[in-house]
């Protein structure tokens, strides 16, 4: 009865096991299933979310392309890109300290033939000044109005400018002067430049080809330059013409502003006096008369019988690791 009673027991013992086992493997089968339908539902919404995240930016992005452009676009640092057009602002704030041995009462630019001589009190007495009338500021314009055609304007001003009013006793109020307002039209396809305002004097010498707003001036502080250097700024139109990348041929026409040396005094009878802009009868020589309408009678006016024609040569060869400047020109005046 006992083996029996073993025998039974033994098998219930079994048969629980087994079913235990069953039962554990159907739990791990079904645990299974169960996080292979999970990751298919994060699959699935992972791709419903990576397709609504696309939707959204092709949304943005649609209706960026729709709106207005912003009026301040993208560009070069330093610059300001405006609606098409590129700002380029230039200039600087100056202070120059002046000594004279010999007084010429003058600010920044020595005028030679004023220098005294021994007879005068001025050759004994020394003159020393500071100066911020040289500061300089500039504003370039530039836009690609066609595919080939592009425009630049550029103005340019200082402070040596001097009024009746301007002073250097105690407010030193001086006036804001013009020195360059110009337009350019160049036609990239062409060659072909055109250029119309208050520029250098194509007389004047340049660093490289023929460059308006730019000129090759000696390296010195004081104003007047050096004797010989053609520093004039002119009115007038200027059209040139490139001949490949190292030739330019320029031609204009410029105020000619002749003056003749000796003002409004005469050798022979009175200064010229009397109505704005009209030489004095009794002046036997061809000087200048004062100034009329928009101009300053204090002053002497220019004889302006024709413009300057001027033809310009540039020509700027690699010699090697070298780049030569070379230019030449010829000019037509009328007296």
């Amino acid at each position: 009865m006992r083996i029996l009673g073993g025998i039974l027991l033994g098998s219930m013992l079994l048969s629980t096991g087994s079913a235990f086992a069953e039962d554990d493997a159907s739990e791990l089968k079904a645990l299974k299933t169960r996080l292979r339908q999970l990751e298919q539902k994060m699959e699935g919404q992972s791709r419903k979310e990576e397709a609504r995240a696309a939707r959204e930016s092709a949304r943005q992005n649609t209706q960026m392309a729709a709106k207005a452009p912003v009026p301040f676009d993208p560009c070069a640092s330093g610059k300001l890109c405006y609606k098409g057009v590129t700002f380029t602002f230039g200039g600087w704030v100056d202070l120059t300290g002046i000594y004279r041995s010999r007084n010429l009462a003058s600010d920044t630019g020595s005028v030679y033939n004023f220098i005294p001589f021994p007879q005068s009190k001025n050759f004994n007495t020394d003159e020393s000044r500071f100066s911020a009338r040289q500061s300089r500021f500039s504003l370039l314009a530039e836009a690609e109005v066609f595919a080939n055609t592009h425009v630049a304007g550029y103005g340019e001003l200082d402070l040596e400018g001097a009024a009746q009013t301007a002073n250097s006793v105690a407010t030193n109020s001086f006036n804001p002067r013009l020195r360059q307002a110009s337009i350019e039209i160049d036609r990239t396809d062409l060659g072909l430049h055109f250029l119309a305002g208050q520029s250098w004097s194509l007389n004047a010498p340049s660093k490289a080809g023929i460059d308006p707003r730019g000129v090759d001036a000696p390296g010195v502080i004081d104003f007047e330059s050096v004797p010989g250097f053609l520093a004039a700024r002119q009115p007038g139109i200027r059209v040139w013409q490139d001949f490949g990348p190292e030739f330019k041929l320029a031609v204009s026409a410029e105020n000619a502003q002749t003056s003749f040396f000796g003002g409004n005094t005469p050798l022979v009878g009175t200064p010229a006096v009397g109505p704005q802009g009209v030489l004095n009868p009794n002046v036997l020589v061809n000087l200048t008369g004062p100034g009329g309408s928009f101009f300053n009678n204090a002053n002497n006016v220019s004889l302006n019988h024709v413009p300057d024609f001027t033809v310009k040569g540039a020509w700027d060869p690699r010699l090697g690791p070298y780049k030569l400047h070379v230019e030449g020109w010829a000019m037509y005046r009328d007296f």
